[in-house]
């Protein structure tokens, strides 16, 4: 049996600028195959919404517009060419992996998710290491609800420098706006 998905695009690409233009701070994340729709077209259509793009691993660098800053959710072992990209470390082993490389990085802290990630002392490990540290991010499950989410991104704030930007996913935009500043 096949499958056939059908996207309403005049739809979407409403509802898509609705919750871009009401949630502040939000970045478009281009990975995989597009989701269906293709990684370079959704790539065009995501610069249109912000001058920041996520991907999921340095493979999928090629082909994004040339406006936009590309952030690498996945960490590498092996670091691009260039140092345009900002790119995820979770672990010493990722720090390491970076070593000579002289681009940005985002550190990412440990959730209940315990996908990878470390604690808060891993950014002073990272700019130790002379990476140039803009950002920490948390990233709680999709599974469970908002306030477990919350929580779990509020326990971090205490111990993060506030000049660091700090990154976040799976909440409701209504959640999101309850964060602390």
């Amino acid at each position: 049996m096949t499958v056939r998905l059908t996207v309403n695009r005049t739809r979407w690409w409403n509802h898509v600028t609705y919750v871009a233009e009401t949630v502040n701070g939000l970045v478009p994340v281009v990975k995989g195959n597009g989701y269906g729709i293709g990684r370079p077209e959704l790539a065009i259509a995501a610069a249109r919404l912000s001058p920041i793009i996520a991907v999921g691993t340095v493979h999928e660098l090629d082909g994004l517009p040339e406006e936009t800053t590309p952030v690498v959710l996945t960490p590498t072992l092996s670091p691009p060419d260039s140092t345009e990209p900002v790119l995820t470390v979770g672990s010493a082993a990722h720090i390491a992996a970076l070593h000579g490389w002289s681009g940005r990085v985002i550190v990412k802290l440990i959730s209940s998710m315990h996908r990878y990630g470390g604690g808060i002392e891993l950014v002073a490990e990272a700019q130790r290491a002379g990476l140039r540290t803009v950002g920490v991010s948390i990233h709680p499950p999709l599974a469970g609800d908002d306030s477990a989410h919350r929580a779990d991104i509020v326990r971090h704030l205490p111990g993060i420098d506030p000049s660091l930007d700090i990154w976040v996913s799976h909440l409701a935009p209504t959640t999101y706006e309850t964060l602390p500043p």
